[in-house]
């Protein structure tokens, strides 16, 4: 079983800066928010 891949916050501000459709960098910037807000709730928990 291998372990998933997980983007610093380096690559994460790369990958949106360099993307020119704004729909994609819409949806990249959506993903990243919610899987931390996600991330938070299981913190909490």
């Amino acid at each position: 079983m291998k372990l998933p891949v997980v983007l610093s916050r380096e690559e994460v501000s790369k990958m949106i800066e360099v993307t020119t459709n704004i729909k994609h960098k819409l949806v990249l910037m959506f993903l990243y928010y919610a899987g931390l807000l996600l991330w938070i709730c299981i913190l909490k928990v």
